[in-house]
């Protein structure tokens, strides 16, 4: 003959020791609860913690015996809330289900939707589009099919968040730089087109105005004017004090090459001594204080040095004309005077009135 079983009310107390002593047995099982979640995760599974953890608690002897059902299945509650913790926590690390890792796997998609969303002229959003592609992915999408908790959810949101935020960001200012090249570019294009117009439309007028015998007429021109004109001074005695300061020496082959062109060919005609004197007396009005802040100041001397390269190479230009030519060397003159202003004025001006344009 069977005793029956002692059967009595557990009260709200000893049903929370019950609870806790589940969790805590399953602390103890946490290899057994994490074994499982590698098992499923290997056998290509989708994540399913209650029933590995009551599987696990059917092998486990209760400590409450047959006394009494209600501290039995609190137990078991505590136990299966534990084991399914250790379970997902093993299941989510290092797989597909971590936010982390599926960021770099998805970095192609964040990096498109910043792409795209700086296409579209919209304001960068990294978070919001960030929690959007997460809550879209198929992972997070198995998580909430699993059952997972609302904390393990809003986890794998904010560690997907990372990594897709820094593609989101790389993929919006991609275009942003890629929309400044091509604006550049187009602004450059259309600069150059006008300066090459321009400068076209000067040659043929210039050529077409001395047709004939021009040599004569520009030197007896010239020479009316240079009569009047140009003082009785040696145009060849100055130095370029600019260029000197900036290259150090007037040895420097940047400096020889200038000396040449204005003793050689500018002032080989009388148009070119006349705007000689001219220049001279505005050149040398600055030049010697320039010259002086350079000495000074290594870091403005590169400065200058940067800036007048491009002008001096343009002075290339005028070994295109033969010495003593009036013809060639006014209308070289006036070429190399607007692409120096074309260079250093026009096209600067140009570009930033484009890009607040585009700001």
């Amino acid at each position: 003959m069977f005793l029956p079983t002692t059967v009595y009310s557990a009260s709200s107390a000893e049903l929370q020791t019950a609870y806790s002593q589940g969790q805590s047995d399953a602390s103890k099982k946490y290899g057994e609860c994490s074994g499982a979640a590698d098992k499923d995760k290997n056998l290509g599974k989708s994540p399913d913690p209650s029933a590995a953890s009551y599987e696990i608690v059917g092998t486990i002897i209760n400590p409450y015996g047959a006394s009494n059902r209600d501290l039995q299945d609190e137990w078991a509650n505590g136990f299966v809330s534990k084991c399914s913790e250790s379970y997902m926590s093993q299941f989510t690390y290092d797989s597909e289900y971590s936010g982390e890792t599926q960021s770099f796997q998805s970095s192609g998609v964040c990096w498109n939707k910043g792409f795209s969303d700086g296409m579209n002229g919209g304001r960068p959003e990294p978070q919001k589009a960030s929690d959007q592609l997460a809550r879209s992915s198929v992972p997070f999408q198995k998580l909430s099919n699993a059952g997972a908790s609302t904390e393990e959810k809003n986890e794998f949101i904010q560690s997907f968040s990372v990594g897709c935020k820094w593609h989101y960001t790389l993929g919006y200012e991609e275009f942003q730089k890629k929309s400044q090249e091509e604006s550049a570019k187009d602004i450059i294009g259309s600069v150059q087109e006008d300066f090459d117009n321009l400068l076209g439309e000067t040659e043929k007028k210039v050529t077409e105005s001395i047709q004939g015998n021009t040599d004569q007429m520009a030197d007896e021109l010239g020479k009316s004017i240079g009569e009047s004109i140009v003082p009785d001074v040696d145009l060849k005695s100055g130095g370029c004090l600019i260029a000197t300061a900036t290259y150090g020496t007037e040895l420097a082959p940047q400096v020889q090459f200038m000396r040449e062109i204005r003793d050689n060919t500018v002032l080989s005609t009388t148009s070119g001594a006349v705007f000689m004197t001219g220049f001279n007396q505005l050149y040398y009005s600055f030049s010697p204080t320039i010259a002086d802040w350079e000495r000074e100041n290594p870091m403005f001397q590169e400065a200058v040095r940067a800036f007048i390269t491009p002008m001096i190479s343009t002075l290339s230009i005028m070994t295109l004309a033969e010495d003593g030519s009036e013809v060639q060397v006014l209308g070289l003159g006036i070429s190399v005077i607007v692409l120096n202003l074309g260079m250093y004025i026009a096209i600067p001006a140009v570009i930033v009135w484009q890009v607040k344009e585009h700001i």
